[in-house]
């Protein structure tokens, strides 16, 4: 909304963010200045954190992280603003008298503080949500493969473990609100290799479903190069959402080439239009490296002219796994942000969804990028993220939680506690971030090295450029 100090009444939201509970009243207001992340003390205190940031058009932006709200504000106002949040005095005029009464009716100033996020310890852990890896096998050689997954045929997860997963999730998600659990089929391998395993535990999911009176959801991720039109229509009829895995280019997806060389741009392309004609769910998910970052807007017009997909998701590239061994680098941030801002604008004209993980975190308050995983291994071992999943992947230890014992999983509450403990809180440079509280420190799999967790974050400059071009997209967009 557009908050311009030359005229009264009260401004007008646009910002359809979910609403946030009421805040608690903390101890005292802080007072001060850090980073642009600010706090007042005095009369007229600020009740949450605001941050303001230079709008793309010329003016600026205020941003309530913790309120889920943001606003357009003119230079005057902004200055006003300022004020307010550093404790300081501000002249007696209309103007003035003017911003205080629109941020109080806004409920802005005044009242109790809001608390800021934190990570509680658990007693128990209960997910609501199972990320099976059914496979460690992959028929493709993907360069920059996270799991670093080979061809060779590895042992399925059994559908005891399967089983007793599912039965775990629906368990739990039985006594909540929401009813609901969530079924992941992702690799570690390609989760399709194994086809007949993953038809019969989706049979397993909807039986035990309707005996428990639960509701589930399932997600598949893959590479869909072992899609069928008759797997296709099976998907449609059995799979709530699918995340095909494509890097849209044909010199690009010779990234994701099979595992003897073979490109597989072609038939990625064939399952994409079979996915589109059968009326499946599903976007594209793109891994972007150096070599792609500055493509996004060809990607876009390849996709649209192409495909028929109407979403695409951006991921710039971890460098974790094959993509270290194979010399790899993630793309430079301001690429990829300038990038991405030009293919957002061009999918808006073409009616393509386009995003990513960066340009959602707006709707995140949290002192956790995520909580720790039920993501369970072919041998029914949990991993915290399913991106260590095997203990020659650097951090497993990290995330090792707990496993199958034969008859049900057992979990280390001490482990679980010690990964979600490790939070925005744990990194000094988070303090002084505008982002910090819709990053919540970004994946910590991507800080996690041999040597050790990383006090600085890999995409920090890309995430607060993001989260900045999100707001002003939700407030309306400032090109027009």
């Amino acid at each position: 909304m557009d908050v311009d100090s030359s005229s009264g009444g009260a401004p007008r939201v646009d910002l359809p963010w979910p609403a946030m509970p009421p805040p608690k009243r903390a101890a005292e207001a802080s007072q001060g200045v850090v980073g642009g992340v600010a706090r007042a003390a005095g009369d007229s205190v600020v009740n949450t954190e605001v941050s303001i940031f230079d709008a793309s058009d010329g003016g600026a932006v205020v941003h309530l992280p913790l309120k889920g709200r943001a606003f357009r504000v003119d230079e005057r106002t902004r200055r006003i603003i300022e004020k307010i949040v550093a404790g300081q005095e501000l002249p007696e005029d209309d103007v003035s008298a003017r911003v205080l009464a629109v941020l109080d009716k806004m409920g802005i100033i005044g009242g109790e503080m809001e608390p800021e996020p934190t990570t509680r310890p658990l007693q128990e852990f209960r997910p609501i949500e199972a990320t099976l890896i059914l496979t460690e096998s992959c028929n493709l050689g993907c360069t920059y493969c996270y799991a670093s997954s080979l061809p060779q045929k590895s042992p399925p997860m059994s559908e005891e473990i399967a089983r007793a997963a599912v039965d775990l999730v629906l368990q739990n998600a039985s006594k909540t609100d929401e009813n609901l659990a969530l079924i992941r089929y992702i690799g570690g391998g390609e989760p399709t290799m194994e086809w007949k395993l993953l038809q019969s535990v989706t049979d397993y999911i909807r039986s035990a479903s309707q005996a428990t009176g639960v509701r589930y959801r399932i997600r598949l991720i893959t590479n869909g190069t072992l899609l069928t039109p008759d797997r296709v229509a099976w998907i449609r009829d059995n799979i709530q959402f699918v995340t095909l895995s494509f890097d849209i280019l044909p010199e690009l997806q010779a990234q994701r080439s099979y595992a003897d060389g073979r490109s597989s741009h072609s038939k990625l392309v064939k399952v994409i239009r079979e996915l589109v004609e059968q009326g499946v769910d599903f976007h594209l998910r793109t891994t972007v490296s150096a070599q792609g970052a500055a493509r996004l807007v060809d990607m876009v017009k390849f996709v649209h002219d192409n495909t028929g997909a109407a979403s695409v998701r951006f991921e710039p590239m971890a460098e974790i796994g094959r993509s270290v061994t194979q010399g790899m680098a993630k793309p430079l941030q301001q690429e990829f942000v300038e990038s991405f801002k030009e293919a957002y604008r061009l999918g808006r004209e073409l009616g393509i969804d386009v995003t990513c993980k960066m340009f959602q975190n707006t709707l995140r308050r949290s002192s956790r990028f995520c909580n720790a995983e039920f993501s369970v291994t072919p041998e029914g071992i949990v991993s915290g993220c399913h991106r260590y999943s095997k203990d020659e992947h650097d951090g497993y230890d990290l995330f090792r939680i707990g496993r199958y014992d034969g008859s049900r999983f057992q979990f280390d509450i001490d482990r679980v506690n010690a990964l979600r403990a490790i939070d925005v809180h744990s990194f000094p440079e988070c303090t002084s971030c505008m982002a910090r509280w819709n990053c919540a420190g970004g994946c910590l799999s991507a800080r996690v090295s041999r040597q050790g967790i990383s006090q600085s974050g890999p995409l920090c400059d890309l995430t607060r450029e993001l989260l900045k071009f999100s707001i002003e997209q939700r407030v309306g967009d400032p090109l027009g």
